[in-house]
């Protein structure tokens, strides 16, 4: 049987294109094609090249990446290598207006229809020729709580990537059903939540954050329920740095909506030692420059701390916890030896945590290890980055970000046992170990999203259900993490190691430039593709079979692969995959298969929908 497949698409191969195809397919019926809305389509025949000096004309062809809701809506577009879309009648020199009009002009396809939404600039930053625009979505004036957009502008004005984590169904507001006037004024909504942690706190002196009226729809966080009118605020202990709160009090009944943690289980230093007791913030026992106390938990806090700020430095160019670039006079200031004010808590305290309401780090007798103080350094980062809500997948990823800084910099401060047998093990130099970053399993943690020890998404996060598996999920992506920097074959699919130096810049990259507040799994992995062509130095195809391997890779009708009998000589941007077989498992349903000229001797399964598409000439399939 011989056809013709290249008119069946948009994607034209060079000169003649035919297939002889001998395949065998099963009896059962394939998953229907998810294929790209007509407004996607148009958009990406709107694709422009980038002519540059490095732009050649043989170059083989590169393919955008896109990823859609499951009601067919936009939720990331990464352009072609070399191309971008272009926002006509904007300066090429305005950034900021070339993202919101991009949003503005795709409204359609992002799944916004109301004219009430708009989104408004939250955060710029330049870098390499490219600037990064964080938006925020708003309805009426009224920010929409964790709901953002995150849009990649290059140097010729264009757009390269955009992905938004927003709510798209604004019935509710547009119907007049949930009025956004508060019933509840900004001083009731503060006295109440005051109230409420005073009682379960008693005697704390609580500092509160000015309320601020927003909108919270759970759809942004990967949960379930109604849209809220809420007051957000933060309280904290000014006496007890247990006490620290993100709190959502609904403007209307006045009932909590959410309650997330301040506190998370810098560089001029400073560190308190409380001996064992409450008092906080204790003793100071050492400032910058002073020597060794021999108190060892006084030492190694203020030794962790610096090689936390060095790594950071040093890979990253950051010269604070709070400030990318440039830095701010921070103190970092710690307290070891501390306990918990609650007599049901025990004493020593067996944990750590970074407090983003006062800003200061805690560790128990003996906890100021150099990944856990590592692993807290980066909560404190991502306070002042991506800001990830601390629930359910988002507040996977914050975890597990913090676990892989943590472990970064535990690998290469030359302290401690980093012996093969703990390479990616949390807390090793402890005497019991957290988490294990390689095997994630091993402790009781999954290592990849099908894994069933996975925590599904809930809708009422509360410490006791670890706002959604929080410390439990964060595996998937430390295993991710693992597989990127060594190397090796995860269930089936081999990733080449990309060392350290490498992948901390991809995680950077990704988390400090395009990630989102509300982001869930299949986001972090749109992002890390992204990065990685952002940066050059590693294939994006790395990152997407790391991702498919542990399940979140967005395969669904938008997966475009290269199979690729001749070598890396093509180009980064190709899929090294060696056989039909390798490329039908790694496309989507719906997914396009393009297939290099040549003879493909293999009995060919198809198991669900795809279209195939050759390459440069005419490509032969089956025995």
């Amino acid at each position: 049987m011989n056809t013709d497949l290249a008119k069946r698409s948009r994607w034209r191969s060079a000169g003649s294109a035919v297939f002889a195809v001998a395949l065998l397919i099963p009896s059962v019926a394939a998953a229907q094609p998810a294929l790209p809305s007509k407004g996607l389509l148009r958009l990406l025949d709107e694709m422009e090249t980038i002519e540059t000096d490095s732009t050649a004309d043989d170059a083989p062809p590169r393919t955008p990446r896109y990823g859609v809701t499951s009601d067919g809506h936009l939720r990331f577009l990464s352009a072609a290598q070399q191309h971008h879309f272009p926002v006509e009648g904007v300066p090429p020199d305005g950034p900021r207006s070339v993202a919101a009009a991009f949003l503005q002009r795709n409204a359609d396809l992002l799944g916004v229809s109301s004219p009430a939404v708009d989104f408004l600039v939250d955060r710029v930053r330049e870098k390499a020729r490219r600037t990064h625009v964080r938006l925020q979505q708003t309805y009426g004036g009224l920010p929409v709580f964790g709901a953002q957009a995150s849009v990649q502008v290059n140097g010729w004005g264009g757009v390269e990537f955009v992905l938004s984590d927003i709510v798209r169904d604004t019935g509710v507001l547009d119907r007049g059903d949930l009025s956004t006037t508060p019933t509840l004024s900004a001083l009731d909504a503060a006295e109440r939540a005051a109230e409420r942690l005073e009682e379960e706190h008693p005697g704390a002196v609580l500092d509160t954050s000015a309320p601020q009226l927003l909108l919270f729809d759970p759809s942004v966080v990967g949960s379930k329920g109604p849209m809220r009118l809420v007051w957000s605020l933060r309280l904290w202990g000014r006496s007890d740095p247990h006490v620290g709160e993100h709190v959502l009090v609904d403007a209307h009944t006045g009932g909590f909506v959410r309650r997330y943690p301040l506190k998370k289980n810098v560089l001029t230093r400073e560190i308190f030692d409380a001996d064992n007791s409450d008092t906080d913030p204790g003793l100071r026992t050492r400032r910058e420059g002073d020597g060794a106390t021999g108190n060892a938990n006084v030492d190694d806090a203020y030794d962790f701390l610096g090689d936390s700020y060095d790594f950071y430095m040093t890979y990253h160019g950051r010269e604070g916890i709070d400030d990318p670039d440039v830095g701010s006079g921070m103190v970092v200031s710690a307290t070891v030896r501390y306990c918990d004010p609650d007599p049901r808590e025990p004493c020593p305290f067996p944990n750590a945590f970074w407090n983003g309401g006062l800003q200061r780090f805690y560790f128990g007798d003996d906890w100021a290890v150099d990944d856990i103080v590592g692993h807290e350094y980066t909560h404190g980062v991502t306070d002042f980055e991506s800001n990830l809500i601390y629930e359910n997948h988002p507040g996977a990823i914050n975890e597990s970000l913090s676990d892989v800084w943590g472990e970064f910099i535990d690998l290469t401060n030359g302290a401690g046992n980093d012996t093969g047998s703990v390479r990616w093990q949390i807390g090793e130099d402890l005497g019991r170990v957290l988490r294990d970053m390689s095997d994630p399993p091993a402790y009781g943690d999954p290592d990849r999203m099908g894994h069933g020890s996975f925590v599904p998404p809930v809708d009422t996060p509360t410490p006791a259900n670890d706002f959604g598996g929080v410390h439990t999920n964060s595996g998937v992506n430390n295993k991710l993490c693992a597989l990127l920097t060594d190397g090796g074959t995860f269930r089936d699919w081999r990733v080449p190691g990309m060392g350290i130096d490498r992948v901390a810049r991809l995680y950077y990259e990704a988390t400090t430039n395009l990630l989102t507040s509300g982001a869930d799994y299949y986001d972090l992995h749109a992002v890390l593709e992204q990065a990685a062509r952002n940066l050059g130095e590693i294939p994006w195809y790395a990152v997407y079979k790391a991702g498919v391997s542990v399940e979140i890779a967005d395969t669904a009708g938008n997966v475009h692969v290269d199979v690729n009998h001749f070598g890396p000589e093509f180009g980064s941007d190709i899929f090294p995959f060696d056989t039909i077989e390798e490329g039908h498992d790694a496309a989507g349903a719906g997914g396009r298969l393009i297939i290099r000229q040549g003879s493909y001797n293999e009995l060919v399964r198809l198991s669900k929908s795809v279209v195939l598409l050759p390459k440069n000439g005419t490509v032969t399939l089956g025995r």
